[in-house]
């Protein structure tokens, strides 16, 4: 009985050593002590799916405390659908978000709530209600929709460059790309103090 503990202990630290995944060691109280199992590793899909998600968890759980601390709960949804479409078309998550609240102050205006246009799209000082109407898309369509706009009129046309985009974006305002530039601020470093609480 010595001897086959002995051997189980062995098997176990020559598993650990070499750093199989997937296997599981058994050991029963019958004659037959030590069976041994083996799963398939996962995938990189698999792996890379899990990390996804609990990326994206950690980014919900953040902009859920940052929003609330703002007392704007209710745009978290708007948030999470702009997150998902800028790592869909690789845009900037944080200065998009910030043009977002900027726009739409946080989803309270009145293009954003009669027309889901959450980014001032096509709507100007002296006539905002000839702003884009994307009403009849789902919210996470019409985010997708904006932000298709933003990297083709704006991003990729004047190559990421914030003053450039901030010239023709709202070129009536002296103080937008502050203001911009404030939001993007505001939220690096409320995630960053989550990050160091934790």
């Amino acid at each position: 009985m010595k001897r086959r503990k002995k051997l189980f202990l062995i098997l176990v630290i020559l598993l650990l050593l070499i750093g199989i995944k997937g296997i599981k060691i058994v050991e029963s109280k019958n004659e037959n002590a030590t069976s041994v199992s083996i799963s398939p590793p996962e995938t990189k899909e698999q792996t890379q799916l899990q990390k996804t998600t609990s990326v994206t968890a950690s980014t919900a759980e953040t902009l859920k405390s940052y929003f609330e601390s703002k007392t704007h709960p209710g745009f978290l949804e708007v948030a999470l659908a702009i997150e998902i479409s800028c790592k869909r078309y690789d845009m900037p998550f944080e200065t998009v978000l910030a043009i977002a609240i900027l726009e739409s102050n946080y989803g309270e205006s009145d293009i954003a709530r009669q027309k889901r246009n959450f980014f001032g799209i096509a709507a100007y000082d002296e006539s905002p209600e000839s702003a884009s109407d994307f009403s009849s898309l789902s919210l996470e369509q019409a985010i997708n929709e904006q932000i298709c706009i933003l990297k083709k009129d704006y991003f990729d046309k004047y190559q990421n460059n914030l003053d450039e985009i901030s010239k023709v974006y709202c070129r009536n305002s002296d103080f937008w790309l502050e203001e911009i530039q404030w939001f993007i601020n505001d939220l690096i470093n409320f995630n960053n103090n989550k990050e160091v609480l934790k």
